[in-house]
């Protein structure tokens, strides 16, 4: 299972995983503290631990709401990350049939990832 550990502001992705009856953790990403998860790093992860089951959704929450450390996201925080998770999840939908649109919804998400962001400071 895969979860998010923080370390001040930045954020790695790590899964424990059991070989021949022991536990260890693996190191899967280095997230930073940008607030979401690009889909490249999201491809990268898939590509180099294919039997891994990640629940992106859990995890994408995890990294939008910050630190632990932080402040709690405020109701405002909350709609915006909604909206940017939707944004995100229509990328791969075939509702965006040409590039030029779905690199649109990115930069919308991105811009909502941005404000909410700031909101927290």
């Amino acid at each position: 299972m895969a979860f998010v550990r923080w370390r001040g502001n930045s954020a790695t992705l790590l899964a424990t995983v059991y070989e021949q009856g022991k536990s260890r953790q693996v190191l899967l990403a280095a997230l930073g503290g940008g607030y979401s998860i690009s889909a490249e790093v999201k491809a990268q992860v898939r590509a180099y631990f294919p039997n891994l089951f990640i629940d992106w959704e859990k995890i994408n929450d995890a990294v939008a709401k910050g630190p632990p450390s932080g402040p709690p996201l405020k109701a405002e925080q909350l709609a915006y990350l909604e909206v940017e998770q939707r944004l995100r999840e229509w990328v791969d939908q075939p509702i965006t049939p040409f590039p030029d649109e779905a690199r649109q919804l990115l930069h919308a998400a991105q811009v909502l990832t941005n404000c909410r962001a700031r909101q927290g400071d």
